[in-house]
């Protein structure tokens, strides 16, 4: 049997077929063809709340053991600030992220990460659990015995922020330390795996003419919070625009000035130093974990920055709990009762379900970024490794890989988170059309398969060169005059796979 809620029929709430199998699938394809959707009666609303309410927990991730690593994390988020959430020892630990932090080499960063221990330790007790609830978009994680400690974590659905509240029956303390993933410039880094893939030039093994340098994140000293920001002075902007014959000046640097960076404070918090805050015993603790980008090449940069973060956390930290909440849960419960799937019968039926519910939940709390689309190889949630924590495989957008995601929006109705992904090609059409006619001579938009992020940025590798044509045939400046050796794409082709894939956006 199907629960099932189309997007454009809302009183239509459920469907019986056959097998469970063909009826899921049945399930999956009918809403793609339907092209909006309307809101549901007062009446059918309230049926169909009580059908997410009592089926979409059994859902939930459900955790009885601490982890090993970061690769055992639970991810939260609210669509641009998001953060891998573990508890590894006697340490709870958030690895923060955002969708818009790129550094000057053309990577997603990571922002730091938060270790956040308790006093007394509950993790020191055999009882655990850490729950994912998927209703509420949070992760409650609940240790100790004789002195247990609830703690949820939660990203504001509407503020830029990610909260953690911890409650007991008796005061506990909290600190909270702030680790630096950045703390010291790394000159010319390792780029295996197209590590640093948007200042590689692939038609010569990978190497480089714009070498990589990745840059600190600088701590900041001040009164009862933490604070950190990651400021881009300078980029390969202009070098890699006029390594392709494109005018850096026409149409911007949009990695140039790009800061980020957080600030992190809470009621009876106190700093110990630049990088660890502790609490007053308490039996409840809230914590706010603010996190904001902005693009500022002015040498106030840091001023503006740390004006704007502060107005946010300010008036963050005058709100009350909840009244947050309440707003926060009115987003999910929107987003969880727009449509659903609940498939029963068989255990393929309940992992097709989970699965589906899964990955709408992953496409919420990663695909709100204005103009940035979800990364296809981990979204903001990739853990690094011990050496490099932004490290991922593959660090562009691929068209082909990122398409995929939005087709089950489409079906779901989530047609807001896919917006950006229209956006980013939108906010694109000037760049890509200069580039054809670099390339080409023609007046056309052909927007590249892959692409850095927007993808108003050009890259200086293979998608600078005529697909089969040399190094020698076009030169570093980027001249497109050159004949097109055999085996090119068409003219106004996009160059960034052979000319026998049928690979396309």
């Amino acid at each position: 049997m199907i629960e099932r809620r189309r997007p454009t029929c809302p009183n239509r709430r459920r469907n019986r077929f056959g097998p469970a199998s063909i009826a899921l699938v049945a399930a999956l394809l009918a809403p793609a063809l339907v092209a909006g959707h309307g809101s549901p009666a007062a009446a059918a609303a309230e049926v169909e709340t009580s059908i997410v309410e009592d089926q979409l927990p059994a859902f939930n991730e459900v955790w009885t053991s601490k982890s090993a690593d970061v690769t055992g994390s639970m991810p939260i988020g609210n669509g641009v600030q998001a953060a891998n959430v573990w508890v590894e020892g006697d340490t709870l630990k958030l690895l923060l992220a955002t969708g818009d932090s790129w550094d000057e080499n053309v990577r997603l960063n990571k922002l730091g990460r938060l270790d956040i221990t308790f006093t007394p330790n509950p993790f020191a007790s055999s009882s655990f659990r850490q729950e994912l609830q998927l209703i509420d978009g949070e992760i409650v994680i609940t240790s100790g015995t004789t002195r247990e400690i609830t703690t949820r974590v939660w990203a504001d659905a509407n503020n830029e922020a990610i909260h953690v509240e911890s409650d007991a029956a008796r005061p506990f303390g909290m600190q909270v330390d702030f680790v630096n993933l950045h703390p010291t410039v790394v000159e010319n880094p390792s780029r295996a795996n197209l590590n640093f893939y948007d200042l590689v030039d692939s038609e010569n093994g990978a190497t480089s003419p714009f070498p990589p340098r990745v840059t600190t994140d600088s701590v900041y000293t001040r009164t009862d919070k933490l604070m950190w920001a990651h400021h881009n002075d300078g980029s390969r902007y202009d070098e890699i625009m006029s390594h392709q014959k494109l005018s850096p000046t026409e149409f911007g640097d949009i990695l140039d000035g790009r800061t980020y960076g957080g600030l992190v404070q809470g009621p009876g918090f106190r700093t110990l130093s630049p990088s660890r805050l502790i609490s007053a015993p308490a039996s409840n603790q809230r914590l706010d974990i603010n996190l904001y980008t902005t693009i500022d090449t002015s040498p106030s940069w840091l001023s503006n920055w740390e004006s704007a973060i502060t107005t946010n956390a300010d008036a963050l930290a005058a709100t009350p709990t909840a009244t947050l909440r309440a707003a926060h849960a009115r987003w999910w419960a929107d987003f969880w009762n727009r449509s659903y799937i609940f498939a029963s019968g068989d255990a393929d039926a309940t992992a097709a379900t989970k699965g589906w519910l899964h990955a709408r939940y992953v496409q919420a709390i990663a695909g709100r970024t204005p103009k940035m689309p979800i990364r296809f190889n981990g979204s903001p949630f990739t853990p690094g490794t011990a050496t490099d924590p932004d490290f991922r495989k593959w660090n562009s957008y691929h068209a082909f890989n990122q398409r995929f995601p939005y087709w089950g929006m489409l079906a779901s109705g989530d047609f807001d988170l896919m917006q950006p992904y229209f956006d980013q090609y939108v906010s694109s059409l000037p760049l890509a059309m200069a580039r054809v006619q670099a390339f080409w001579g023609m007046e056309e938009w052909r927007p590249p398969p892959a692409s850095s992020f927007r993808p108003h940025k050009a890259r200086c590798g293979r998608r600078s060169w005529a697909y089969g044509a040399t190094p020698s045939a076009v030169n570093t400046a980027g001249d497109a005059t050159a004949t097109p050796t055999a085996g090119t794409r068409a003219p106004g082709r996009d160059s960034s796979t052979p000319a026998t894939s049928n690979s396309s956006p």
